[in-house]
């Protein structure tokens, strides 16, 4: 057969085979949503409820798949009027939430009790307040509440730009 009549055959298969190998380089992996992870979590988060005139943002990154980060602050105008840092930690198959407040020395532990593919509540009875933490999705909000004797604050967050 003729080099010609060959490439005319085989050049609209190759080309074809090529532009699917491309394509499929260029789609994102699926993203599962897992019990075993706290990927939901991550990203900018700025609150919706607020107090008048404050403004509350919440930054959740992910260190390895044990470790989360977050930091969450108030602003008051310019000034930071609240701010505390946040670690969520699987250590020995239990995952616990670590909370240090501007000004403490040391971190409150917060044993995670109960955890969903997009959901956890932790409990540390002992601490004055809060006493229960929950984090949720609710649609495309991020969602905490924090709890303890007859007090109970909630937070609604929503994803900001800098996600």
């Amino acid at each position: 057969m003729n080099r010609k009549y060959l490439f005319l055959l085989l050049g609209p298969f190759i080309l074809f085979t090529c532009s699917q190998e491309n394509t499929n380089q260029k789609e994102k992996p699926e993203v599962t949503t897992t019990i075993n992870n706290l990927d939901w979590l991550l990203g900018s988060w700025n609150r919706t409820n607020n107090e008048e005139g404050k403004k509350t943002f919440e930054y959740w990154t992910k260190k390895s798949p044990e470790e989360y980060v977050g930091l969450g602050y108030t602003l008051q105008g310019q000034d930071t009027v609240f701010k505390e840092e946040m670690r969520l930690l699987k250590s020995n198959m239990a995952w616990k939430f670590e909370v240090i407040t501007a000004g403490d020395k040391a971190s409150t532990i917060f044993p995670i009790t109960k955890k969903t593919k997009d959901s956890f509540v932790c409990e540390n009875q002992a601490n004055e307040f809060p006493k229960k933490i929950e984090y949720y999705m609710n649609g495309k909000n991020l969602e905490a509440k924090i709890s303890g004797g007859d007090m109970e604050v909630l937070f609604t967050f929503v994803e900001s730009d800098g996600k």
